[in-house]
């Protein structure tokens, strides 16, 4: 969005520190529903389309599996 002063903020779910839980609370808090579960036992993905950006996912996850990911 250019003359906007928002940067893109590009958020993931780290497969390697995510535990998988059955209430996911990054999820829970997550304000665009942008946390999304496809196969139950699978970590979930955060859908770029539905972020809103307001970071409340990241110190949600008791585990830090949510993490910035700031494309080069």
């Amino acid at each position: 969005m250019e003359g906007s002063g928002r940067s893109w903020i590009v958020l993931r779910i780290d497969s390697a520190r995510c535990h998988v839980c059955t209430t996911c609370y990054a999820k829970a808090a997550c304000q665009g529903k942008a946390i999304r579960v496809i196969d139950r036992g699978e970590a979930p993905f955060v859908d770029s389309a539905r972020c809103r950006g307001c970071l409340t996912c990241i110190p949600s996850c008791p585990f830090g599996a949510v993490v910035r990911h700031d494309p080069l």
